[in-house]
């Protein structure tokens, strides 16, 4: 390191040791007894029906489009929505999780009513026992490709994050990765139960909901709004890596009851 280099280094690490409240820098690393948020972090808390406000709050504010619907009129309200979305986007084909909640609201009435074909991300994991990866691919290709034709993918997101607008999706039979990530649109519809308030409950819900390792998922999909990239000069484009409209649907009561 060069001396105007190394004066650099110092000044500036004076600067913020300075507005740390420091005489000067420290000599070696702090002692910090607490593992993950700080301790005022990790105490906050909201009830449910703020948790649904900030969700919906920050998820539009990244460029989505949230809708809370009532439990009772729940699977009218997300025919609805699926109806005018079919119409606005015109979508052909939907592409959609095995997922019990989605079957429960009725998704592929309201889909066919609509006009658009459901296909299913129908896998089963034990038909590739005592099969090797090249010869098991075939059929996951086939899904693959499937959820490709389609404009519409429809999951149902294991949790949502009300801090950072977030849907959290976990891969495994019946939820593949292709089917959040192909089309270019995506619905996503949850219970309110499932919003927690930051990153790190999100995590504790799977450590505690896979405790089983040999049934954990393969991965976690977070989800933050449209897809957004940019290259080297910083042009933003919506939509190339992943969908480019996105809309959550929070099934619940908390949020009519509070107003």
């Amino acid at each position: 390191m060069t001396a105007g280099a190394q004066y650099g280094r110092d000044d500036f690490l004076r600067r913020i040791a300075a507005r740390l409240g420091r005489s000067r820098p420290l000599d070696r690393e702090p002692v910090r007894d607490v593992v993950g948020v700080p301790e005022y972090f990790a105490r906050r808390r909201a009830d449910r029906a703020e948790l649904v406000r900030r969700f919906v709050g920050n998820w539009e504010a990244l460029g989505g489009k949230a809708f809370v619907v009532p439990t009772a009129t729940a699977a009218e309200e997300v025919g609805r929505l699926l109806a005018e979305f079919v119409a606005e986007h015109r979508i052909c084909r939907a592409a959609r999780w095995v997922h019990p909640e989605l079957e429960r609201l009725g998704v592929d009435a309201a889909l066919a009513k609509a006009g658009a074909e459901t296909v299913l991300w129908a896998f089963d994991p034990s038909a590739e026992e005592g099969t090797t990866a090249d010869e098991a691919y075939p059929a996951r290709r086939r899904l693959i490709e499937a959820a490709e034709s389609c404009e519409l993918g429809v999951v149902c997101p294991d949790v949502a994050i009300a801090d950072t607008g977030t849907i959290v999706l976990a891969a495994g039979p019946g939820r593949g990765r292709s089917v959040s990530l192909l089309p270019g649109v995506l619905f996503a519809v949850l219970p309110e139960e499932r919003v927690v308030l930051r990153l790190g409950e999100a995590f504790e819900y799977f450590r505690a909901a896979y405790a089983d390792s040999e049934k954990r998922p393969s991965s976690l999909n977070l989800i933050t709004g449209p897809s957004r990239s940019s290259d080297i000069e910083n042009d933003l484009t919506i939509g190339v890596h992943g969908p480019g409209v996105v809309y959550a649907v929070v099934v619940g009561d908390s949020a009519f009851r509070s107003e």
